[in-house]
């Protein structure tokens, strides 16, 4: 939602939210001013029940309203496709699922934290590493961009726009015990 269209719908509930509360303050006893003795009259006689719904469901109206235009976006939790034979959706939990298992496969890879995000039409892909020691590290992210960038791509058929990795940790050697 544009900055324009969120502030006349703010500006919108505002009047609806001030009419809400004037409704609520006549049935409850405000006098009003003087050009609202008509509607005093109204809200104090045999219509004070439904003038109080009414002035309460205005004020309901304009909450909501204020928190759905000022309410932040969540970001997709899936991907949405349309196809000849209808729409497809993919969660972000299964490509990273995918994703996991595309850098498992690289050697030289112990662990992978897996994060996805769509952006658009693409994705973005953020991976966490623990590597073996002894191997060369810039080899061994290259190939699990690569890797992960084709795998997806060809998987799920959506263009990959970034795979970052980070080397968070080179694992421990592990020492078989001879006994």
């Amino acid at each position: 939602m544009s900055l324009v269209e969120r502030l006349v719908a703010s500006l919108t509930a505002i009047i609806t939210l001030a009419a809400g509360v004037a409704g609520l303050a006549l049935v409850s006893g405000w006098n009003g001013m003087p050009w609202l003795f008509d509607l005093v009259a109204a809200a104090r006689g045999p219509a004070r029940l439904e003038m109080g719904l009414a002035a309460l469901l205005l004020v309901g109206l304009a909450l909501y309203l204020l928190l759905q235009v000022w309410q932040r976006e969540r970001p997709p939790d899936s991907l949405r496709q349309t196809t000849q034979l209808g729409d497809v959706s993919i969660s972000l939990r299964a490509v990273e699922s995918l994703v996991y298992r595309a850098a498992q496969q690289v050697k030289g890879i112990s662990d992978v934290d897996v994060e996805v995000a769509a952006a658009g039409e693409e994705l973005h892909i953020d991976l966490s590493l623990l590597v073996v020691p002894d191997l060369r590290v810039p080899d061994v992210t290259r190939e699990v961009q690569e890797r992960v960038e084709a795998y997806v791509r060809e998987t799920v058929g959506v263009p990959v726009n970034r795979v970052s990795v980070e080397v968070r940790n080179i694992a421990r050697e592990s020492r078989s015990r001879v006994e």
